[in-house]
């Protein structure tokens, strides 16, 4: 199971592929995913990370996930990755992360096959696509595989430096994307909404981008984390209602 090009592509007749998508199987790669998990974070988002290895960002939750990652054969190095955690395994950590931000019992409080998704994350030279690509296409194959009904995840957005970038995004996603009230969690830490240009257009993030194209519902009013220097939205994906395109996109052959 750990390689998942094979299962990706079944019908295709083998050949070198340059980027390979696999779970990690080793402690040594789960902290190749942390380093590059700890350089954006840090880098790019100035994040304030209480970690107990330097240069790695570790959390509680680490340890009960599955690490998905996409590697780059041509350069030897881990380009994009992201954890899953089952209903199984957050009952051994004691929650899912998502519950550190906000109460989503009326999410998970009906039975089902649930996988939350987090720490996503590409490397800057392969955000054109390629990056998110792959790792999307082995997500996808992990919730076929696992006969998983509901992905949700947080989804980081950067605030603190501009709080008129979330309140249009917000906007946008009300008009657009918001789940119903059933489906709604509550933020322990509400960001305060600035009052917007309807005209002025919303740029998304490539990850809300790809999670909304897939069909994904925003299930209420964004989280403020305080030491990642972003606001969280809580998103749903329904396998069932997953957008076909994009079905069809990262599961062909499956």
């Amino acid at each position: 199971m750990r390689n998942l090009n094979a299962l990706q592509h079944p019908h295709q007749s083998p050949q070198p592929a340059r980027f390979v998508v696999t779970i990690a199987d080793h402690q040594e790669e789960v902290r190749a995913c942390q380093r590059l998990r700890y350089d954006i974070f840090t880098g790019e988002m100035q994040a304030q990370l209480n970690t107990p290895l330097e240069g790695h960002d570790i959390d509680h939750f680490d340890d009960f996930c599955d690490h998905l990652y996409v590697r780059d054969i041509e350069t030897n190095s881990i380009i994009a990755t992201t954890r899953m955690l089952t209903n199984q395994a957050a009952a051994k950590a004691g929650s899912y992360y998502s519950e550190t931000e906000f109460d989503i019992k009326n999410i998970i409080s009906a039975p089902s096959r649930y996988m939350e998704i987090g720490r996503t994350c590409v490397h800057p030279r392969y955000r054109r696509g390629v990056g998110l690509q792959y790792l999307w296409q082995g997500v996808a194959t992990v919730m076929t595989m696992r006969r998983i009904q509901y992905l949700f995840g947080c989804v980081s957005i950067p605030h603190l430096q501009d709080g008129a970038y979330i309140s249009g995004i917000m906007r946008h996603i009300r008009k657009n994307h918001y789940a119903p009230g059933y489906l709604r969690v509550t933020p322990r830490t509400p960001v305060a909404m600035q009052t917007v240009d309807d005209s002025v257009p919303v740029v998304m993030p490539p990850l809300l981008r790809t999670y909304l194209n897939m069909g994904a519902l925003a299930c209420g009013e964004p989280c403020l984390d305080e030491a990642f220097r972003v606001a969280d939205i809580f998103i749903l994906v329904d396998r069932q209602k997953m957008n076909k395109s994009y079905d069809r996109h990262f599961l062909r052959g499956q």
